[in-house]
């Protein structure tokens, strides 16, 4: 699913600023789990948003699918902020926002024929002729490369990756305008993931799909996402280009889900992580005054643990925040 990068101004999705807190037992203040974050899905595009577990990654998701608090920032939608939406505006997205997520079984329920999960959507929306929903539902599993004649097999029945096809299939049914697919290939041998990233592109060539592509592999999102998002601890580090991003990184933390990412070659990976230089393993537990990444980044300066550095443009289509970038990539290559 090779991808280029062609720039495009209609914004299907437009996330601004965002935060998102949550209040917990134990905890005297707020867990923060985005903090100003911002990222773009163009139409007909794909987005990545990439980082470690914990993140903010799911968060934003379930922002956008109006599943978490969202208590500063925007999220604009089709051009329309969705945050504060009245419910029953709200009842009427799932049909223009979809969701694909990493566990397919768990996903479908287990007792019916998957050709009822598939209807589910459709009746939402109020699309109750029988004839209309069966074909609906072949075509669409068609679409996706399961034999529409096994759709009153229970879940059960299914393999992993026709399972992933099948929750794809639900997704794009009821032809959304945004899917988000979180960590979708995760769970999937590395074939299959192969096929169902190409399926994700054919389907988004055919029908003009926008994704929001969320995942903790780097290499992933570098081979399927036009743009890129990289998250540590609910705050954008760098974004852009995946191409771009991936082959010169603007940030410390970047640089090292690159170098995290395996390669086929096992003397060309070792090589690559022994000249990584090493982070620590220090994760605080209080809030950071300075840059989140400080604590562990390699390259951190005392300015780096006093201040949090803007998210400022380094370059057309491009931001960083990092207050070393471009002196630390010169120290990289030395």
């Amino acid at each position: 699913m090779n991808v280029e990068s062609t720039p495009t101004r209609d914004a299907v999705l437009d996330v601004s600023g965002v935060t998102v807190r949550y209040r917990t037992r134990g905890h005297k203040r707020p867990i923060v789990a985005l903090d100003g974050v911002e990222t773009t899905v163009e139409r007909g595009r794909t987005t990545g948003l990439v980082g470690e577990s914990g993140a903010g990654k799911s968060t934003l998701g379930r922002a956008v699918l109006g599943l978490a608090p969202v208590s500063g920032g925007s999220i604009r939608f089709g051009g329309r902020d969705i945050v504060d939406l009245p419910a029953s505006v709200r009842r009427r997205l799932p049909a223009r926002v979809q969701a694909v997520y990493q566990d397919p079984l768990g996903s479908l329920n287990p007792g019916y024929p998957v050709s009822w999960s598939l209807k589910e959507p459709l009746r939402s929306r109020g699309i109750s002729t029988r004839a209309e929903m069966t074909d609906r539902v072949a075509a669409t599993l068609e679409a996706v490369g399961i034999d529409p004649a096994a759709s009153h097999r229970r879940p059960a029945a299914f393999s992993g990756g026709q399972l992933q096809r099948i929750c794809i299939a639900r997704a794009i049914i009821d032809l959304p305008e945004l899917v988000i697919l979180d960590e979708a290939v995760s769970a999937l041998d590395l074939s299959v993931q192969a096929q169902i990233l190409n399926l994700l592109r054919d389907l988004q060539e055919e029908r003009q799909l926008s994704y929001l592509f969320i995942s903790h592999d780097m290499a992933v999102v570098r081979h399927c996402c036009h743009e890129v998002t990289v998250l540590y601890r609910g705050q954008v580090m760098e974004s852009g280009p995946t191409g771009a991003v991936a082959a010169a990184p603007a940030h410390p933390y970047t640089n090292a889900l690159l170098r995290a990412s395996p390669v086929a070659d096992p003397v060309v990976q070792r090589a690559r992580q022994q000249a990584a230089p090493t982070a620590t393993d220090h994760e605080p537990a209080a809030p950071v005054r300075g840059c989140v990444y400080a604590p562990r980044c390699p390259f951190a300066e005392p300015q780096c643990h006093e201040s949090r550095p803007p998210l400022r443009e380094i370059a057309p289509g491009r931001k960083a925040a990092c207050h070393l970038y471009p002196q630390w990539t010169e120290e990289l290559s030395d």
